[in-house]
């Protein structure tokens, strides 16, 4: 049985200095996840348990934001909650996704423009992929896909695959 710490056998065959060097980094980066997570945790309304935080997170409207348990932002991932973000269980962002609650009344009459906010849902289980853009008022299914790059402006229906500008639903996904 082999019972050696995962850290020492990565870094076995590298000199002292560098495999100090190595140890240390991966302390810090660990350290930071850490940091990052509790400081989320403590900002928003509601988290659950097992939270993961993935490098830096941008998020405007602390108390408007739910998180569900076991969820993961990855990095650069950018929550603007005025009206209110919820996010399911198990719901998976990946970097530099996009979620705002807030856009501009498209009335050309009405200068200035004032803001309307309507809250954004994401159900139990979705995956928003990298750099997709959900705007006001959108519901993410249960279980649903969104396409790298999409820009999702309509709801989208459980167990559903969404892709393009404007995101359009391409295919069911069988659980």
């Amino acid at each position: 049985m082999n019972n050696q710490n995962p850290i020492t056998t990565r870094v076995r065959h590298l000199p002292p200095v560098k495999k100090a060097m190595f140890v240390w980094l991966y302390a810090w980066d660990h350290f930071t996840r850490f940091i990052r997570r509790a400081l989320i945790m403590l900002s928003v309304q509601k988290c659950g348990r097992y939270l993961r935080v993935y490098g830096a997170v941008r998020i405007s409207g602390h108390h408007n934001i739910r998180i569900g348990r076991r969820c993961a932002l990855n990095h650069g991932v950018m929550l603007i909650a005025r009206a209110g973000i919820e996010l399911g269980d198990d719901v998976i962002i990946s970097p530099y996704a996009m979620l705002t609650t807030d856009s501009l009344v498209h009335d050309i009459k009405t200068l200035p423009r004032p803001h309307d906010s309507k809250p954004i849902i994401v159900k139990d289980g979705a995956w928003i992929g990298a750099r997709a853009t959900i705007l006001p008022g959108v519901t993410i299914g249960k279980n649903a896909i969104v396409a790298a790059g999409s820009v999702v402006r309509e709801n989208v229906p459980d167990n559903a695959l969404v892709a393009g500008v404007p995101a359009t639903f391409k295919k069911s996904i069988e659980t």
